[in-house]
Formats: C-alpha cells, sequence, structure tokens
C-alpha cells in the first residue's frame, strides 16, 4: 500500500514568492534613501552644494512614498487560508 503524501499548495509558494520580491524591493529604496539622506547631511553641512542637498532630500521623501506604497500591499497577499473566528469559551468558569 502506497502512502500518498500532501500536495504542497501553490498559494504558498506564490505568497513566498511575493513576499520575497516586496522584501527585496524594501532593501533596495531603504539603502537607496540611506545612501540619498547620507548625502543630503554631508551637503548641507558643507554649505556649498545645497543645491544637491535639496535634489537629494526630494528624492529620499519620494523613496519614502514609495516604500509606503508597497507596505499597503502586504496584509492583502492571499494565504489561502481561511480565517476562523475566535472562539469564545463562555463555560470557563
Amino acid at each position: 500500500m502506497s502512502v500518498r503524501k500532501k500536495p504542497i499548495k501553490k498559494v504558498t509558494f506564490r505568497v513566498n514568492e511575493m513576499l520575497v520580491t516586496i522584501i527585496s524591493i524594501y532593501i533596495l529604496l531603504v539603502s537607496l534613501q540611506m545612501w540619498l539622506l547620507f548625502g543630503t547631511i554631508n551637503k548641507a553641512l558643507d554649505k556649498e552644494n545645497l543645491d544637491f542637498a535639496t535634489y537629494s532630500a526630494i528624492g529620499s521623501v519620494i523613496i519614502f512614498l514609495c516604500t509606503l506604497f508597497f507596505l499597503r500591499y502586504v496584509p492583502d497577499i492571499p494565504t489561502g487560508q481561511n480565517k476562523k473566528p475566535e472562539e469564545n469559551n463562555d463555560n470557563a468558569y
């Protein structure tokens, strides 16, 4: 008698792919934002290249808004599991 293993759900693989993609985009955007903020602080303290400081500050704000945009998609990833309401134990004394 052969024993069949449970098939792996395709939904789990898709969720993992989506999460890896979103986390990779986050790492890229946050590292780019930190580089721009570092450049902004250095050039603002130098007081010679203030236009570079303003452009990099604006770019950093735009990158921050992009990370917020991607953040709203994280809870909407389908897991393929039905959410069960929590059972209240009213019988407990």
